[in-house]
């Protein structure tokens, strides 16, 4: 087998690819030839109130320039930053209250410090009740709506009541005599098996679950044993 020539391409380091040497005579004293300077540039980003998550801010023309290459553009790319207390829905914000049931069937009042660092005031009209997860609306106190920034959206308020573990005899007292529509039945005359609710045990029920199922499927298969012993000949 005899010699084997290969070619390959490399740029040329004089020219660097470009096909042109310009004469050491000749080359600026900044750029030594190359055509191109670092400099460093700030740009100053206006965030106007109400921009929506991964809006675009585009400086057109100030990317990287190269000779003979059309100079790009740099793009800078809106990411909210979550809060721990508020939750935006497009122009609307939402927040999460904890209250007490009997906040929720009294009354509630409470204060809340907003994004831009007032401090609300907020309370239930009288005899206002509220249910579990309901929702509350503020008008005009959600986020700037941009390109009519005096204008905004609505601050909604989801409540969770949070029940007491348990209620002593004199409260359970107060309390039917205060509130209406007790539903509570006399235990009928004649034979009636009194029994009494409990807390719901998850391990016991998904254990006694399991057990069944187990048993269910070993009846099964002995069902189709008996059912597969004895076959009729065929004449």
């Amino acid at each position: 087998m005899g010699p084997m020539i290969q070619q390959q391409h490399v740029t040329c380091d004089s020219c660097r690819g470009t096909g042109e040497v310009i004469p050491a005579s000749d080359r600026c004293v900044e750029c030594n030839g190359k055509k191109t300077i670092s400099e460093n540039k700030v740009l100053k980003i206006d965030i106007e109130k109400g921009l929506q998550e991964d809006k675009k801010i585009i400086f057109r023309g100030e990317s990287n320039e190269e000779p003979g290459c059309v100079t790009g553009d740099i793009i800078f790319v809106i990411k909210e930053v979550k809060h721990a207390y508020f939750h935006r829905d497009g122009v609307h914000l939402l927040i999460q209250k904890d209250i007490p049931l009997v906040n929720a069937l009294t009354g509630i009042s409470f204060n809340i410090k907003h994004l831009d660092g007032r401090t609300l005031h907020i309370s239930t009209p009288p005899g206002d009740i509220i249910k579990h997860e309901d929702v509350r609306e503020i008008p005009n106190e959600g986020m700037p709506i941009h390109g009519s920034p005096f204008n905004r959206g609505s601050l909604y308020i989801k409540f969770n009541v949070v029940f007491p573990t348990s209620l002593g005899p004199k409260a359970i007292r107060t309390l039917k005599k205060s509130l209406p529509g007790d539903a509570s039945e006399s235990k009928p005359a004649g034979a009636a098996e009194e029994v009494f609710l409990e807390q719901v045990d998850k391990e016991r029920m998904h254990r006694n679950s399991h057990r069944a199922s187990a048993a269910y499927d070993e009846s099964s298969d002995e069902d189709n044993d008996h059912q597969g012993g004895v076959s009729c000949q065929q004449q």
